[in-house]
């Protein structure tokens, strides 16, 4: 029994070790899409490159992630080797920060995102680790830590160009000044990120599930195991045939007996015979029972479908908000790049804020909830932005007014940012089945990375034309929110019910309203 509370509390120091440096990964994330938004716009410049370059070198980033995110995914699912497939991913975004900071050409720039964007692939991974690391009533909690991380990173990125704007020296042919430096500044915080995964990180499915970490002592005599386990194997199908050997591999796993990592001959003496056992035989049949044509059409009901429009419009959005404010704030407010530095350090510091709300908030209600909260934020911002900014002068005597008038509708479209993120994220890994997470984020990602593309593309591509710019982000925002209203009954999920995966009890369910159906067969 010694041994066991051992392993319990060597393994829950663990998994804070791995949460904080998944939390990390997110911050540096973050951080490595918005760093360059304040900069790049006039290092392009200095090589007369055509305005469109901008949202090109954005989206480049992204554009590269389309295929990378969900092949990373189905890696993990099928090998569960997280450590190593972050490692990887840590080095190609070092090796792009490197050849961004180099920087001979406006083609090489975006050759640069390109291959920094490969190594987008492991935000699906850490977010399937956090999905098999946590229940269903503390996902919620959890994803909303990680996604303030990656948006906190977002917001206060542009924040680090307060002091690489003062750098100006050579490393061998190669300039560092305010618009290389970033580049540089990237490579060295991946440098550091690979050496927190290296000592700080553990796989997730290796250690003991949250919700089972508060249990100073779970049962030690196999006895009381198995007459415990049999009392809840006594599950018949509907055909009447008991399938034990899966229900006795979840019944160990929801009773906190899953697999740990060995920590010498004490600790692997004692762990009992047939729970080993079954731990090999989960191991072996959830990582083969699920094939892509299965994952593909797990993937197509109606509710996915309504998230997945829901990925694509918050993310179109906000990328396309980011790439046009800069050329904004430097024609209606007059702004210079520390000004719009600070702003963003402001905005990181709401944002914090908006993300503590959401993990208070979602003890109390519902993800489904907050998502329409979220997306009536970005509603009523949108257009107070489509009614204000078409009237704007860029004349120096309106400067001040125009900076009272918009601000107040970005900190709120800020704000609510952080219910459409946190929650649809949370909601679609509760709904996904949990065989298929790495593939299933991945292609959420996809859908992510799509809009991520558009967004500064469509943005850059309408600076001057903003009734046009904001009228599409509101109308695509109005229909988002209105398949969230229409498929609201499919997107409930109880926050004490396993996924249907996870489940001893197999029950025919009664065809109802709310059946759950695939728009592909």
């Amino acid at each position: 029994m010694a041994d066991i509370v051992v392993i319990n509390k060597l393994s829950k120091r663990k998994r804070r070790c791995t949460l904080a440096a998944i939390g990390i990964l997110s911050l540096f994330g973050g951080v490595e899409y918005a760093l360059i938004l304040p900069t790049l716009y006039l290092r392009l410049a200095t090589y007369n490159a055509p305005g469109f370059y901008l949202g090109l070198v954005i989206s480049a980033y992204s554009f590269s992630g389309l295929f990378v995110s969900p092949i990373m995914g189905r890696i993990y699912d099928k090998t569960r080797k997280s450590k190593i497939l972050i490692s990887f991913t840590n080095i190609v975004e070092c090796i792009g920060s490197i050849m961004y900071w180099m920087g001979l050409s406006p083609l090489f720039l975006i050759m640069s995102r390109l291959v920094a964007g490969l190594g987008n692939g492991y935000f699906p991974i850490i977010l399937a680790e956090v999905t098999h690391g946590t229940s269903n009533e503390v996902r919620t909690s959890m994803v909303s830590t990680v996604m303030a991380m990656r948006q906190f990173g977002l917001l206060l990125g542009p924040g680090f160009n307060l002091f690489l704007t003062k750098m100006d020296f050579n490393i061998g042919p190669f300039k560092v000044d305010q618009y290389s430096s970033p580049g540089l500044f990237l490579a060295a915080l991946w440098v550091i990120a690979q050496l927190i995964v290296t000592f700080l990180y553990f796989p997730m499915t290796k250690l003991i599930p949250a919700g089972d970490l508060n249990e100073e002592t779970p049962p030690s005599d196999p006895d009381l195991s198995s007459s415990s386990d049999s009392t809840k194997s006594l599950t018949h199908e509907p055909n009447g045939i008991v399938d034990s050997k899966p229900e006795e591999v979840t019944n160990y796993k929801q009773n906190g007996i899953a697999s740990v990592e060995e920590n010498g001959t004490a600790a692997h003496e004692s762990v009992p015979d047939h729970i080993k056992e079954a731990e090999e035989y989960d191991e072996v049949h959830s990582l083969q029972h699920r094939s892509l044509k299965q994952a593909l059409l797990d993937i197509t009901y109606e509710e996915y479908m309504a998230i997945y429009m829901l990925t694509f419009v918050s993310l179109f959005n906000q990328c396309g908000m980011e790439t046009m404010f800069t050329p904004l704030a430097s024609k209606f407010f007059g702004w210079q790049e520390e000004q719009i530095s600070i702003l963003f350090c402001l905005a990181g510091v709401l944002i914090l804020i908006s993300f503590f709300m959401v993990h208070i908030c979602s003890k109390r209600f519902r993800d489904r909830t907050l998502i329409i909260f979220g997306s009536l934020c970005q509603v009523v911002t949108l257009a107070y932005c489509l009614y204000w900014i078409p009237h704007f002068h860029s004349n120096s005597d309106v400067y001040l007014q125009n900076t009272l008038i918009l601000l107040p509708a970005l900190a709120v479209n800020v704000f609510g940012l952080p219910f459409l993120f946190v929650c649809h994220i949370s909601l679609f890994s509760k709904l996904l089945h949990r065989d298929i997470q790495g593939f299933g984020h991945g292609t959420r990602r996809i859908i992510a990375g799509i809009a991520a593309i558009l967004g500064p593309l469509w943005a850059s591509s309408l600076l001057d034309d903003h009734l046009l710019m904001f009228g599409v982000m509101l109308g695509l925002n109005i229909l988002a929110l209105l398949l969230i209203l229409l498929s609201y009954k499919k997107l409930n999920v109880a926050d004490n019910v396993e996924p249907p995966s996870e489940q001893v009890v197999t029950v025919e369910p009664e065809k109802d309203v709310n059946e759950r159906t695939k728009l592909i067969n």
